[in-house]
Parts: structure tokens; C-alpha cells; sequence
């Protein structure tokens, strides 16, 4: 046992000898390559454009007025208002909802209604700080109807999610917003853009179920003797009127800043320091890995 192990540790012994002795006669390729890396990510990291983010901090609107409209006989309106089509409470599931949306292709969609968004998701090629200004890819600055329009919808939607960032808080329910371009004021305005937008979506969603609601129990309200049933269909309808004047008067409906949007001064990105170090070290271990592996296979 005893000379076993002493061989083992003997072989072992050579074997790190031996890839120390390897590495040492390969310094030269070592160092070259680690240096040809270095001075490439260098080239590399300047040649990236900087990236700069603008941050909201979002919250749901008017839940106290939601949560208080329907006062200690919610479980009887809720179970009229369910056969109407109509959701009467749970906001607890409205910060995934408009995260979601935010998120959908659909809204993506909605967004590229509106003049510049597409240029500004795609076709930024670079932005002057000194002047504030934007240059656009040809085909976007020249305002290329049929060049955009090859453009896939996938690609675009791929674009817009690399733009945003979503994430919520489970303990305060607050959703932080970030986008992120090549241009500080672009990303401004895409963040001040998703959250009006987003609010006039679920607005007009309100507002026309509101409205078939109101109309189908007005409907029933008319046909109907029972008193309680009279009574119930009555709050369901006050609140369903609560709900159009809320949406009518309230300009953040769905979600509303808890901390305003900005124009960063500061660039977020590239991190070119953390990108040379990266790409140096890779090319040092690869330089080391390639010389072992090439002395193993002209010894074999």
C-alpha cells in the first residue's frame, strides 16, 4: 500500500512538472495572445456605443377607491356581477397583469402605432452627446415605408424586450420600469410612452365593459320585482358608474409613478473595463489550454 501511494504522489508530482515545464516553454505564445486580447478588447470596448437607462418606479392607482366601492356586501354583488361578465375585486394579481401587458406582443403592437418608436427601437445607429441628437440608420432617417416593413415582427418584438426591464417588489407591490438606448432622451420617452399608454389601454377596456355592463343591468333592473335582487343590482350598477367616472377623471388609471421617470446623465453601459478584463483572461487561459493540449498530442 505503502508503494502504491508513494507512486501516485510520484506521478503525480511529474505530471504538475510537467504542465508547469510545458507552460513555461510556451510563455512567449502566452504572452503574445494574452496580449493581442488585451489590445482587442480594448478596440472592442470602445466600439461599443453607450447605453444609458431611465428608471420609473410604478404603482397601482386608486386601489382604495376599487377596494372600498363595494362596501360589506361584496360576496352578494360579486355573485350578480359574475353573471354580467364583471370583475368587482382582487387587485392582488394586477401588478402581474400589467407586467404581462407591458410585456405582450399586443401592446408592442399598440406601441408602434405612434410616429418614432419603431425608429427608436431599431434603427438608432448612434447618438451625440454634444449636439443631443440621434443618427438613425438610413433607411429609418429617410423614413424607408418598404424598408421597415421587411423588417420581422419577431425581430422588432426581440428588439423591444432587450429595451425594457420589469420587475416588482412582493413585499411593497411597487413595479420598477427601466429602459434602457442609445439615447437618454429616447429612453425617457418610451418609459413616459409605456406608462400612458398602458393606462389608456386598460381605461378603454374599463370604460366599454362598464358600459355593456351598465346597459345589461339596467336591462335586468327593469324586468326584476324582488326587492333584495333590486337592491344588489343597484350597488353593482353604482359601482359600475364609480368605475367610468374613475376612468374618465383619472389620468393614470391602471398604474401610476411612485417615483417620476428621468433623463439619465450617466451611462448605464457598456462596462468596458469588465469587458477587457473578460476577454484578456480568455485569451491568456486559452493560450495556456491550446499549449497543454497541443504538447499531449505530439506526445501521444
Amino acid at each position: 500500500m505503502d508503494n502504491s501511494s508513494n507512486a501516485s504522489y510520484s506521478d503525480q508530482d511529474i505530471n504538475v512538472r510537467e504542465l508547469i515545464g510545458v507552460i513555461w516553454a510556451q510563455k512567449s505564445l502566452i504572452l503574445l495572445v494574452t496580449l493581442f486580447s488585451g489590445i482587442g478588447s480594448v478596440m472592442y470596448s470602445l466600439s461599443l456605443e453607450n447605453e444609458y437607462t431611465s428608471q420609473t418606479i410604478l404603482t397601482l392607482a386608486g386601489q382604495e377607491v376599487q377596494a372600498g366601492s363595494m362596501g360589506g356586501s361584496s360576496g352578494q354583488i360579486g355573485g350578480l356581477a359574475s353573471l354580467a361578465g364583471i370583475s368587482v375585486g382582487g387587485t392582488s394579481n394586477k401588478s402581474a397583469l400589467a407586467m404581462k401587458t407591458i410585456e405582450s406582443r399586443d401592446f408592442l403592437r399598440h406601441l408602434l402605432q405612434f410616429d418614432g418608436v419603431l425608429s427608436n427601437l431599431v434603427g438608432i445607429k448612434e447618438y451625440n452627446s454634444a449636439t443631443k441628437t440621434v443618427i438613425y440608420q438610413d433607411e429609418f432617417s429617410a423614413k424607408n415605408a418598404s424598408a421597415q416593413k421587411d423588417l420581422m415582427f419577431l425581430e422588432i418584438y426581440k428588439a423591444y424586450r432587450g429595451t425594457i426591464n420589469l420587475s416588482d417588489d412582493s413585499k411593497t407591490g411597487l413595479i420598477s420600469l427601466s429602459v434602457t438606448s442609445k439615447s437618454p432622451e429616447v429612453a425617457y420617452d418610451l418609459a413616459v410612452l409605456i406608462l400612458r399608454e398602458v393606462n389608456n389601454v386598460y381605461r378603454a377596456e374599463a370604460l366599454e365593459e362598464s358600459s355593456k355592463a351598465l346597459s345589461y343591468l339596467n336591462d335586468k333592473l327593469s324586468s326584476t320585482m324582488q326587492n333584495e335582487v333590486r337592491k344588489s343590482m343597484s350597488q353593482v350598477i353604482e359601482s359600475q358608474l364609480k368605475t367610468q367616472m374613475f376612468a374618465n377623471i383619472r389620468q393614470n388609471y391602471l398604474l401610476k409613478p411612485f417615483d417620476n421617470a428621468f433623463i439619465p446623465d450617466v451611462k448605464s453601459g457598456p462596462s468596458r473595463s469588465i469587458i477587457c478584463i473578460v476577454i484578456t483572461l480568455g485569451g491568456f487561459f486559452t493560450a495556456i489550454i491550446y499549449s497543454i493540449a497541443a504538447h499531449f498530442l505530439r506526445k501521444s
